[in-house]
């Protein structure tokens, strides 16, 4: 026992050393937990699900921090990362091509973007849908790398089973499976057809949450930023996307509805519309 307690002071020792002061105290009280070791999920129900949202809570404080990257960092730089946040750790040796990702490494992007996000906003549910929003890229076929083809949806369900284990807030869940299938074409939002600019709003839900489609667009804007040398690149898409919901949340169907549109017509009259709208919005042009 003074055996063990003597290798936890050395352990926290090495931790105040690596981690700066803001976000000490959330590594430690992670790292606390971990030292429980990985069977602690196997005890009882109530201390598993103490410890669950202790994790929850010291990673929530974390992300609203100022450099909330650093938190991930200390982690995976104490070996912790890999037991709490697998998902996050599988990361790290995967490369994607370089010349969109200087920096290569996943791992390194993720923190990236964690980094531009935090710097974006406040908001903790955007910086931790811009924390896991490559989370599929760790469970790409490794004979297509550095491509990650489908890494939009294979992704899902490890931000599921993620917030799952912690029971992370459901905002915090719903946000990040938006911008994990998404964030691709938010970022193509200049070069696809209206009828899948459209698709993207509603599947997002964009016309009855304005507020979270905005949400959307920070994390997106986060991805793109959180790139070596591309730190501070504009971002238009976003300014457009923003101009095309505008437009067409103008069209509203009491006025169809006037003109004896009703059931499926009524949809089906406001969907085209609405692609007249998107269609009518100007694109900005991209400078090479």
């Amino acid at each position: 026992r003074r055996r063990r307690l003597l290798r936890r002071e050395r352990d926290q020792d090495r931790r105040r050393r690596l981690v700066p002061a803001a976000d000490r105290r959330h590594c430690l009280h992670a790292a606390d937990d971990l030292e429980q070791g990985p069977q602690a999920h196997a005890r009882p129900h109530d201390r598993g699900r103490a410890a669950a949202e202790r994790v929850c809570q010291e990673t929530t404080r974390a992300l609203s921090e100022s450099s909330p990257q650093s938190y991930f960092q200390i982690l995976r730089d104490v070996g912790a990362l890999n037991v709490l946040f697998p998902e996050i750790d599988a990361l790290f040796g995967v490369p994607q091509p370089e010349k969109h990702h200087p920096e290569i490494d996943c791992g390194i992007h993720t923190l990236m973007v964690l980094e531009q996000a935090s710097k974006l906003s406040t908001d903790v549910a955007i910086r931790f849908a811009s924390l896991t929003h490559d989370l599929g890229k760790a469970l790409s076929d490794p004979a297509n790398l550095p491509h990650h083809y489908g890494h939009e949806k294979t992704g899902l369900r490890q931000i599921k089973a993620l917030c799952k284990r912690f029971r992370f807030p459901n905002n915090f869940k719903e946000l990040a499976l938006l911008v994990c299938e998404y964030h691709t074409h938010i970022h193509k939002a200049l070069e696809i057809k209206p009828q899948t600019t459209l698709k993207v709003l509603k599947q997002c839900d964009a016309f009855r949450r304005p507020e979270r489609f905005e949400a959307i667009l920070i994390c997106a804007k986060a991805d793109s930023r959180g790139r070596t040398g591309f730190e501070a690149v504009t971002y238009p898409q976003a300014d457009y996307l923003r101009q095309v919901l505008k437009n067409t949340q103008a069209i509203q169907a009491k006025e169809f509805v006037q003109q004896g549109y009703k059931g499926k017509e009524l949809g089906e009259k406001i969907d085209i519309e609405r692609l007249a709208a998107i269609k009518n919005t100007p694109k900005p042009l991209i400078q090479s």
